[in-house]
C-alpha cells in the first residue's frame, strides 16, 4: 500500500489485524510509517513513531513542531500503545524525512535515538549514503568522506553501503567521457555546438581489469577513490561476501555504457548466469545503452525484445536508452516512434523520457517541435503551469527537468486522461510529418529553381 501511495488501504490492513485480534508489532508501525510518508502524511509518521518513545528531548520536539512534523496533540489512526521502539522505526523515519525536508530533521531524530538509547545500525548508514547520493553535485569523494564518517565501530561495511559510491562513480566518470545534456547531441550535427566532453574512452579505459569478481563484481576503482575505499572492499571480502545483482548491473553499466567494450561486457553477463543470478531490468539496460553507444541500435532493440521474452517487462528507462540513441543518431522520427510504442505499452512518459525526445527534436535544429513535445506532454507528469508558455526554450527545459531533480511524483492518469495525453502524442507526430514534407517540398523546389 506505501508503494501505491495508498493510506487508506494500508490502515485498512491495519484495521483488519484489530479485528482479527493479531498483536501488533513494531514491524507494522514501521510499515505503517513509510505509508504515512509516500502519503505526503509526514506529521502522522512523526506522531505513530515518536509516540513509542518514553523521552522525548524538549529541543528535539520544539525543532520538529517548528517545521510542522510533530505536534504532540495531533489525533492518530492508529496508536502503537505498548509498543518498543527500535532502530528499524526511526530508519523508517529517517528515510522519509530525507525524502521530504533534506537534512532539516536529522540531528533531532538521532538526539530522540540517544535519548531513548537507540543505537544507528547499517540501515542507517544506508540510509544517509542513499539520500547524499541522489544530490546533482555529490562528487564519489564526497560520498566516500561521508561512509569512513558514519561508520561506527562496532557496524561492518555492506554491499549495499557501496551501491551509491559505486553508481556515482561510474555515472561521474560517464559524464567526463561523454559530457551530458542537449548541446552534447547536438554537436553531432551542429558546426558551432560544442559538446562538453572532457576526456576519450580509449584514454581513460586502456588498461586491463584484473580485480576479482567478489564482492564487487570487478568494477576497478583507481585513485583515491580505491585507496579509501578499499580498506571497506577487504572487509567484505574477509568475510566472503559474494557480490548481488545490484553490483553485476554496475559492472555491466561499466563494460558497456562507459568502456563501450560489448564483448567484455557479454562476459560479464555470461558470469552473472553461471552464477545463478537471475538479470533483472537493470541488467539488461546496461546492455542496450552500450548497443545504443556503440550505434547499434538494432542490437539494442533485440535486447529490450529478448528482456520481455524471459519475463522482465521492459520500462520507461529501457524506451528512454532507446529514445536517446536515435537522437544521438539524427533521428528525431523514429525516436518519436519508440516514445510511441512505450505509450502504446501501457508505460507512463517521465521526465528523462520526454526530455530525450525533445532533445532528438533540437538535435537537429527543429527547436519549434522540442518546445512543443515539451509542452505537450508535460501533463504526463504534472499539470503543465500557464505562466510557462511564453519563456524561452531553455527555460522551459531547465524548469521541465527540476521536476524530475526535486522527484516530484508523476500525476497517475485516468483512463480518460490516458486517451487524451495519446490524442495529443498523435497530433505531435502528425505536425511534425507534416513539417518534414513542408521542408521535403521546399527542398525539391529550390533544387529545381
Amino acid at each position: 500500500m506505501a508503494s501505491r501511495q495508498d493510506i487508506s488501504g494500508a490502515l485498512a490492513i491495519a484495521q483488519g489485524l484489530v479485528a482479527a485480534r493479531i498483536q501488533f508489532t513494531s514491524e507494522v508501525f514501521t510499515a505503517l510509517a513509510h505509508a504515512y510518508f509516500t502519503s505526503g502524511q509526514s506529521v502522522l509518521a512523526f506522531g505513530t513513531v515518536l509516540h513509542t518513545c518514553e523521552h522525548l528531548p524538549p529541543e528535539a520536539v520544539t525543532s520538529l513542531s517548528r517545521k510542522g512534523l510533530y505536534h504532540s496533540e495531533t489525533p492518530l489512526p492508529l496508536k502503537p500503545t505498548g509498543t518498543v521502539p527500535n532502530i528499524r522505526m526511526f530508519n523508517a523515519l529517517l528515510r522519509g524525512s530525507l525524502s521530504t525536508h533534506g537534512l532539516a530533521c536529522v540531528r533531532d531524530i538521532f538526539t530522540i535515538m540517544q535519548a531513548n538509547s537507540i543505537r544507528p545500525n547499517e540501515g542507517t548508514i544506508e540510509a544517509l549514503i542513499a539520500y547524499a547520493g541522489k544530490a546533482q553535485s555529490a562528487h564519489p569523494r564526497m560520498l566516500l568522506r561521508l561512509l569512513t564518517k558514519l561508520r561506527f565501530p562496532e557496524l561492518q561495511p555492506t554491499l549495499k553501503h557501496l551501491h551509491v559510491l559505486l553508481s556515482r562513480i561510474i555515472r561521474h566518470e560517464r559524464y567526463l567521457t561523454f559530457g551530458v545534456g542537449w548541446n552534447t547531441t547536438a554537436a553531432r550535427f551542429s558546426r558551432t555546438r560544442q559538446a562538453n566532453i572532457r576526456m576519450r574512452p580509449k584514454e581513460r579505459f586502456a588498461e586491463n581489469n584484473t580485480e576479482p569478481f567478489d564482492p564487487i563484481a570487478g568494477i576497478p576503482l583507481r585513485g583515491i577513490e580505491r585507496r579509501t575505499a578499499q580498506p571497506l572492499v577487504e572487509q567484505l571480502r574477509a568475510q566472503r561476501v559474494r557480490v548481488d545483482g545490484v553490483l553485476t548491473g554496475l559492472r555491466l553499466k561499466h563494460e558497456a555504457a562507459l568502456k563501450v567494450d560489448m564483448d567484455a561486457a557479454q562476459d560479464v553477463f555470461d558470469v552473472i548466469l553461471s552464477r545463478g543470478i537471475q538479470p533483472n531490468e537493470y541488467h539488461f539496460s546496461a546492455l542496450m545503452e552500450g548497443y545504443t553507444r556503440a550505434g547499434n541500435l538494432s542490437a539494442a532493440q533485440d535486447i529490450l525484445k529478448a528482456a520481455a521474452q524471459v519475463g522482465v517487462k521492459p520500462n520507461c528507462v529501457m524506451y528512454t536508452i532507446l529514445i536517446v540513441g536515435y537522437a544521438r543518431q539524427g533521428q528525431p522520427e523514429t525516436a518519436a516512434a519508440i516514445f510511441k510504442q512505450m505509450v502504446e505499452a501501457n508505460i507512463q512518459p517521465d521526465v528523462p523520457s520526454i526530455d530525450a525526445l525533445a532533445s532528438a527534436f533540437f538535435a537537429v535544429g527543429s527547436y519549434l517541435m522540442a518546445r512543443k513535445s515539451l509542452i505537450t506532454l508535460w501533463p504526463y507528469v504534472q499539470p503543465f503551469p500557464d505562466e510557462l508558455i511564453s519563456v524561452s526554450l531553455k527555460e522551459l527545459a531547465a524548469r521541465f527537468r527540476l521536476l524530475h531533480q526535486d522527484r516530484q511524483s508523476h500525476s497517475k492518469l485516468s483512463r480518460s486522461q490516458w486517451k487524451k495525453m495519446y490524442r495529443k502524442l498523435r497530433q505531435l507526430l502528425t505536425v511534425w510529418d507534416a513539417s518534414r514534407s513542408e521542408n521535403a517540398l521546399l527542398s525539391r523546389t529550390t533544387r529545381k529553381k
